[in-house]
């Protein structure tokens, strides 16, 4: 009886240690946390930084459900989702998708789910892992209006325009359509952009460049012709310059 006793308090004590670790990982954790009611959508467990992310308290975060937090234009795709996790179709999904933050702004997340429910049980609760990645995607938004603006300015250039990196790389070339030479070929943009700066540059007038503050060469003119493509030139001229950071 002593040697049950005994066993059982062990049995106890283990449970207790693994509920206490178990607590401290789903509060400190560094992304969002909610156990959450499948056939509602309530909210009945969350951690703190998953209030923190859609800027709710406890109190409150328990008396919504992810229907009303989530961005309108995102909510059909997540049910859907839900649905094949409750068929057993998939064992959990991973996408980005937007909340409406209390003050009104859009929070992006990573948002990832799974059931607590084995196969064949009743789909009760499933578990949802929430990453803030709204930095990145203003980040990735600026970054795509700058290019852009980028290109906008690039194609109303008149000029054939190179664009090379320090080792003469092309990174981009403006027209990308083909345009006539003064040889009896076409060359195409997408060729000459295999061409080495050297090979597809060859200088025949150079003129003074222009000084920076610093007193080094900042940009230099150059009319330049293409020898690259058998019986094809292109003349013009060239402007080379050196951006500085």
């Amino acid at each position: 009886m002593s040697h049950h006793s005994t066993e059982t308090r062990g049995l106890a004590g283990n449970l207790r240690e693994s509920v206490t670790w178990l607590r401290t990982i789903f509060e400190q954790a560094a992304v969002g946390v909610a156990l959450v009611e499948t056939p509602t959508g309530r909210f009945a467990r969350v951690n703190r930084r998953f209030c923190d992310i859609v800027g709710y308290t406890l109190g409150e975060i328990k008396q919504t459900s992810f229907h009303e937090i989530t961005h309108p234009d995102d909510l059909d795709v997540d049910l859907a989702w839900v649905e094949r996790l409750v068929a057993g179709e998939i064992k959990q999904f991973t996408r980005e998708k937007r909340y409406i933050h209390k003050n009104g702004s859009v929070v992006w997340v990573k948002l990832t789910v799974s059931p607590t429910w084995k196969p064949g049980e009743t789909a009760e609760f499933h578990v949802a892992i929430v990453e803030d990645i709204t930095e990145r995607k203003l980040a990735e938004a600026a970054a795509e209006r700058s290019e852009a603006k980028y290109k906008s300015i690039l194609e109303a250039m008149p000029d054939l325009v190179f664009v090379l990196s320090e080792d003469g790389i092309h990174l981009a070339m403006r027209p990308a359509q083909t345009f006539s030479s003064s040889g009896p070929r076409r060359v195409s943009a997408k060729a000459l952009m295999t061409f080495s700066r050297r090979r597809l540059l060859k200088p025949t007038r150079p003129t003074s460049a222009r000084p920076s503050r610093a007193g080094k060469p900042r940009a230099s003119n150059t009319n330049c012709r293409s020898p690259t493509v058998p019986g094809t030139t292109i003349a013009g001229w060239c402007r080379a310059a050196t951006a500085t950071h």
